[in-house]
């Protein structure tokens, strides 16, 4: 074409073996003008292109997290009106049986869904897992007695767990998930039966295992890969089955999110995503091999705990948590007001109410010495927590000040409890953890003005 047209031609070429090539052809004209040849130059912008492929891949996954986090601190807002509520109604008197059990049900579906959630922020990496020491055997079994009800009599269920399993720090709730999760999808990949197998056992690597990012084929097998395996001892957990396997041409993509080979309304795409980030966050690995027509072996490395490390376990406070303080809720939800305010009310506290931090201030700027303990979310219009936090603090530091959150207590949220305020609650919360986090704040805040 460029010999043709007499003129410089330029091309993209994207071909499976040579890449991603920019090209130039400049015909070689003589003195009157007749091309004689063409210069031929050919730029591989390959790694260019994949590079920028990743990062805007790493952008979409940013911006999903964010998107997930936001829609997640949403949910707990309601939920934490629907657990309360729920939690409210049944202390009342004269609730009939019957009144009873349906409010149980509410309470167990919306516990549910705050898992979700809870899940939703662990992808979005909004949330951290609330770890504790413990032994995987019992949560293995919780998981083997669930799918054994569900799976039907065409799947076959096994387990092979080694005596003495290690202890590892984890969250026993998003671990159980993740099997759970594993055993869903293996079920789901043999539509026809099949056989599900878990193992468990322990393992030291005395050398690293370097499978970061890893996609290969090794002898017809597809091994995927996340993270390098360091040195130390793990517990070791496999999850296999005996279905159609992973074809190589997708294994690239099978940790993505929301990607998923499943039909319209059989699934999000979303539970590989979260195993693989929940493992993550434990510190440990995922490694999965499959041969098509053959099944998958998903396996989860989770690195032993520290031997000083404690439970997280926290041990719940059985004082009184009633009171007569005067204390302000500030929230820009309607609900989480009106909860807040009838469970504390049930505690013998006086109430008033902000919707937004800037109005908290105004409200105590201009009734000095009538507030004790303010109870205020952080992400609010107008006027943040933080801002109307250190406001507070300058008007009147005796004023004690519990931060509530759909978020986990980390970043800006654990730098402003860092910094002075006196409790961090996380949504959704029952009356009864909102009464003790109350009075042991309003004890603290006194205990602080005796010792001076």
């Amino acid at each position: 074409r460029a010999l043709r047209s007499g003129g410089t031609h330029h091309e993209t070429i994207e071909d499976e073996k040579l890449g991603h090539l920019f090209t130039t052809v400049t015909p070689l004209l003589d003195k009157h003008g007749d091309p004689t040849g063409y210069i031929h130059v050919a730029h591989d912008l390959t790694e260019q292109k994949n590079l920028e492929n990743q990062l805007q891949r790493a952008q979409r996954m940013e911006n999903l997290g964010t998107l997930t986090s936001g829609i997640a601190h949403d949910f707990n807002n309601l939920l934490g009106g629907m657990l309360g509520y729920a939690k409210l109604a049944k202390t009342h008197a004269g609730v009939k049986e019957r009144v009873l059990k349906d409010i149980e049900t509410i309470e167990d579906c919306a516990h549910r869904a705050t898992e979700l959630t809870r899940q939703l922020l662990s992808y979005s990496r909004k949330d951290k897992p609330i770890m504790r020491t413990l032994t995987l055997d019992k949560t293995i079994r919780q998981v083997l007695r669930i799918i054994e009800r569900t799976m039907g009599e065409s799947i076959e269920v096994s387990a092979v767990l080694e005596d003495d399993l290690l202890s590892v720090n984890a969250d026993e709730g998003q671990i159980h998930h993740a099997i759970l999760n594993l055993c869903i999808n293996a079920r789901d990949a043999m539509p026809g039966g099949g056989r599900i197998t878990i193992k468990a056992k322990n393992e030291t690597l005395a050398a690293a295992v370097p499978v970061v990012d890893l996609i290969e084929d090794r002898e017809n097998k597809t091994v995927i890969g996340k993270g390098e395996i360091a040195v130390g001892n793990y517990v070791h957990i496999t999850v296999s089955d005996t279905g159609s396997g992973i074809d190589h041409e997708i294994a690239e993509k099978i940790f993505d999110p929301f990607f998923t080979t499943k039909g319209e309304n059989e699934g999000t795409g979303l539970g590989l995503a979260i195993i693989a980030s929940t493992i993550e966050k434990h510190g440990g690995y995922i490694i999965v091999e499959s041969r098509l027509g053959e099944g998958a072996s998903f396996h989860l490395y989770l690195p032993e705990a520290g031997q000083s490390e404690a439970s997280a376990s926290a041990v719940e406070e059985e004082t009184s948590a009633s009171g007569t303080e005067n204390i302000m809720v500030v929230d820009d939800e309607s609900v989480i007001l009106s909860l807040i305010g009838d469970a504390l009310k049930d505690a013998g506290y006086n109430l008033q109410y902000a919707s937004s931090g800037a109005e908290a201030v105004s409200i105590i700027n201009n009734n000095p010495g009538q507030t004790d303990l303010v109870i205020m979310d952080y992400a609010m219009p107008v006027m943040d927590g933080e801002k109307a936090c250190e406001k507070i603090s300058g008007l009147d530091p005796e004023i004690a000040v519990i931060i509530i959150s759909g978020y986990n207590c980390e970043g800006k949220v654990r730098e402003l409890v860092d910094r002075g305020a006196d409790g961090f609650l996380q949504k959704p919360f029952s009356p009864e953890q909102l009464q003790r986090t109350v009075r042991n704040a309003l004890d603290r805040k006194k205990s602080t003005r005796a010792d001076k």
